[in-house]
């Protein structure tokens, strides 16, 4: 089937060509660095799903493929068009850039909240009362603890990491209408932990722990708010998250921390890493899709008015130069690579990012749905959502 369903049937056969060339040439870029066979592991329910491949000559173009890509370059520019920069533009000034000589990053350096036990969410009292700048008067009104002028803080109970354009928005719309999550106010794509951190214009002059803070006032008062009808020492089951596509990738500020060696062309640290050492038992959802229909969506979503000709011509000059990048450094270092032009390529390999996070978490903190499943089966898909979370059972 093809990628995109089309009236005519040259749409049909040019759509599968970009499908299997883009696909093919992925799968050869990674066999070319793992060995003669390269094998792709997920495990689902309990099964292992290998996607494997050996290598075969790169411009081994179809006919029909090699006419399609002739025809093209004949008949459109590849230069970058203005769409494209503005794409390009919005997306330079929300990735960090090192201004300065590489810093420890604060994180690390952080003693994490000793949280209450008698709450599921990671929260605790605060005694320093905060200015309204961090903190809405209504919210410190809710929240004060009578008896001894506190306020409760509270941290994501689990996160939806990753992917751009899988059906995270979705996801975490149905989660929000979830009786076990507090709040309804909690916003999707905060990218606290791989841009706005870093990010000095954002933080406008305030502490980055604390603007992060912000994202869960809502979600604490609530929980206080609970707090403050039950009888002392009852356990709280409520919970606050956050939503951000680029957590499980994005590290694009790597060589800007001095616990990283600039020098190198790949993170020793990534941002799984710096979660974990402040929120050590957090819960992990990540939503795959197939590589090529993501690199499509993601492209159409961020590069107006263009068309499908276009991304075939950038998508095959981004797989080339992929290429180029692989056959001087190792598969991992072009992943964490930031890729232009609107072709962010390096978010379809999975593999290389879901193996950091398992070096870093347990197996069982991390789930993975892959998004052709959840369309097909979202109640069963919601139910695993709600296992996995320790949610009551809810029918939305």
């Amino acid at each position: 089937m093809p990628v995109w369903t089309s009236p005519t049937n040259r749409g049909m056969k040019y759509q599968l060509t970009l499908a299997v060339l883009l696909c093919v040439s992925m799968l050869l870029i990674i066999s070319t660095y793992v060995g003669q066979k390269a094998t792709y592991h997920v495990h689902l329910k309990g099964k292992k799903l290998d996607i494997s491949t050996r290598n075969k000559p790169v411009n081994s173009f179809s006919n029909a493929g090699r006419k399609v890509w002739d025809k093209l370059k004949k008949k459109m520019e590849t230069t970058t068009t203005a769409n494209e920069q503005t794409a390009i533009a919005s997306y330079e000034q929300k990735t960090p850039i090192c201004t300065k000589e590489p810093v420890p990053d604060t994180i690390l350096q952080m003693v994490p909240p000793a949280f209450l036990s008698n709450y599921k969410n990671p929260c605790w009292y605060e005694k320093n009362l905060p200015t309204t700048r961090w903190i809405s008067a209504d919210a410190l009104n809710i929240t004060k603890n009578n008896a001894h002028s506190q306020i409760l803080r509270c941290l994501p109970y689990f996160m939806i990491a990753g992917m751009p354009k899988c059906g995270t928005t979705d996801l975490f719309r149905r989660l929000t209408s979830h009786p076990d999550l507090a709040g309804d106010k909690l916003r999707k794509e905060p990218h606290w932990w791989t841009r706005k951190r870093f990010n000095a214009d954002v933080l406008n002059g305030m502490d980055p722990f604390l603007y992060y803070l912000r994202y869960f006032n809502y979600g604490a008062q609530t929980i206080a708010a609970d707090t403050a009808k039950v009888a002392a020492g009852t356990f709280h089951y409520k919970v606050v998250a956050e939503a951000s596509a680029s957590t499980f990738w994005d590290n694009s500020a790597w060589k800007c921390l001095s616990e990283n060696n600039a020098s190198r062309s790949e993170p020793d640290f990534v941002t799984a890493h710096y979660i974990k050492h402040l929120l050590p038992n957090i819960k992990v959802i990540v939503v795959f899709r197939n590589p090529t229909q993501r690199l499509y969506s993601d492209y159409m979503y961020f590069v107006r008015n263009t068309s499908r000709e276009q991304f075939y011509i950038k998508a095959n000059k981004t797989v080339a130069s992929f290429r180029e990048c692989v056959e001087k450094y190792s598969l991992r270092s072009c992943a964490y690579r930031k890729w232009d032009g609107g072709i962010r390529i390096n978010i379809g390999i999975y593999h290389v990012y879901l193996r950091d996070w398992l070096k870093v978490f347990n197996r069982k903190q991390i789930l993975i749905l892959r998004l052709e499943d959840y369309h097909q089966n979202l109640r069963d898909n919601l139910r695993k959502v709600f296992k996995f979370l320790k949610f009551r059972m809810y029918t939305m």
